[in-house]
This record gives structure tokens, C-alpha cells and sequence, in this order.
């Protein structure tokens, strides 16, 4: 797997906030779908419900604003952004981002 960019600077366990993330559209394009998971990369599990939590679009400017929050000091997150744009046919788009979890 190549090396994932970070989606923040590591979080601390109780730590919540919003990330926004942008994905590459073209000029007339729009996000028309997307979807947000976490894996968590020590555990080897699904994390999404403990780490993202309802992340939301700005379809027009093709940002992904995702909630992070808790996660287990130690463990690294694999965060996967998949989506669709209004392209005819749509064309599909993929962003993985590390996130780290530490106690400072």
C-alpha cells in the first residue's frame, strides 16, 4: 500500500473535530454520492462508527467535511472517502487518509 496522507495532525483519544477534505472535480462537476469508513489498521476492524462520525458534503465545492472523534491511543485509522460525481457517466473517486490516535 503506498503511504497514506495524513488527515490531521495525530488526535488524542477525547479529542472531536471536523476535517474538511477536498477531492479533485472538474470545473462542471459536482459530488453527487460519497461515502466515509475508517478501518481501524491495529485492530484490523471497522472503525468507522467510533471514529467518523456523519460526515457531510459541500456537493458544489467537492468538499467532504468529516467528524473525527475518539479511537484508542495507539491505533491508526485508515479513513476511505468514495464518491460519484454528476459526470455523465459518473465518475468515481477515492481518497484514503491516515489518521492517528495519541495520548500526549
Amino acid at each position: 500500500m503506498a503511504k497514506l496522507r495524513p488527515l490531521s495532525e495525530p488526535k488524542q483519544p477525547y479529542e472531536a473535530f471536523v476535517v474538511a477534505v477536498p477531492i479533485a472535480l472538474d470545473a462542471d462537476e459536482t459530488l453527487t454520492s460519497y461515502s466515509v469508513t475508517a478501518w481501524d489498521m491495529t485492530a484490523d476492524e471497522d472503525a468507522s462508527a467510533v471514529v467518523v462520525n456523519q460526515p457531510f458534503v459541500s456537493a458544489a465545492l467537492g468538499v467532504v467535511q468529516i467528524p473525527v472523534q475518539g479511537g484508542v491511543d495507539g491505533h491508526r485509522y485508515r479513513v476511505t472517502i468514495r464518491g460519484e460525481t454528476s459526470a455523465t457517466p459518473p465518475r468515481r473517486v477515492e481518497t484514503d487518509l491516515l489518521l492517528v490516535v495519541k495520548e500526549t
